[in-house]
Order: structure tokens, then C-alpha cells, then sequence
């Protein structure tokens, strides 16, 4: 089962993302800062990361870059603004079914990565 990272500091993203993955067979964490997803990722090898696009603190940029840089995993911003060079993006902080494709996608393809 593809295991999959979920960063929100909006409650309702995280209860929407995490029931719908968890049905589409996807096993989810979640955590609502992206300091804290960081460390998550660089610490556990999952197949994707779904980073909120208006999280507060360390910004989904920056977080993106970490994560990529440091382990390869692939990393999805959900939500409005420039997520960035290497980043997929998924418009719209509630566009789920988005989100859910290209999970689908990402988690196809081998994810040995480190």
C-alpha cells in the first residue's frame, strides 16, 4: 500500500484528503506543519507528499524543496499561488479529485528513492 503525507493546517483538508485516500487504498499520515512534514519525509519513505498551498510558517515552496532535495519523494501542492520549479501542482485547496489522479500517477512508477 502506497503510503502518502498530508500537510494542512485547515482541519477540514486534512478530514477530506484523509478519508478519501485512505479509501482509494493509500495509507496516510498527516501533520498540520510543514516543519513537521519535512521531518516526517526525511524520516520515513513515502511514496508521495500533498502539501496544503496556503500553510502557514515554512511556506509549501520551501517545504517542497527540502523534501525533493533531500529524498526524491515526489511532492503535490494543493492550493492557489507558485508552487515552484519540480513541483506538481494540484489548483485549488479543495480540488481532491485532482489530487487523487495524480497520486494514482505518481504512485505507479517505481518509488525506490532512496
Amino acid at each position: 500500500m502506497p503510503q502518502v503525507l498530508v500537510c494542512s493546517h485547515n482541519p477540514i483538508f486534512l478530514k477530506h484528503y484523509y478519508g478519501t485516500l485512505r479509501t482509494d487504498g493509500f495509507g496516510v499520515d498527516t501533520t498540520d506543519h510543514t516543519a513537521q512534514a519535512v521531518r516526517m519525509a526525511l524520516n520515513q519513505p513515502y511514496s508521495a507528499v500533498v502539501l496544503d498551498g496556503g500553510c502557514i510558517g515554512l511556506n509549501a515552496d520551501e517545504a517542497r524543496h527540502i523534501i525533493q532535495s533531500a529524498t526524491g519523494i515526489p511532492v503535490i501542492i494543493a492550493g492557489t499561488g507558485d508552487s515552484g520549479q519540480g513541483a506538481v501542482n494540484a489548483p485549488g485547496s479543495v480540488d481532491l479529485q485532482g489530487v487523487r489522479r495524480l497520486l494514482q500517477s505518481v504512485c505507479q512508477s517505481p518509488m525506490e528513492r532512496r
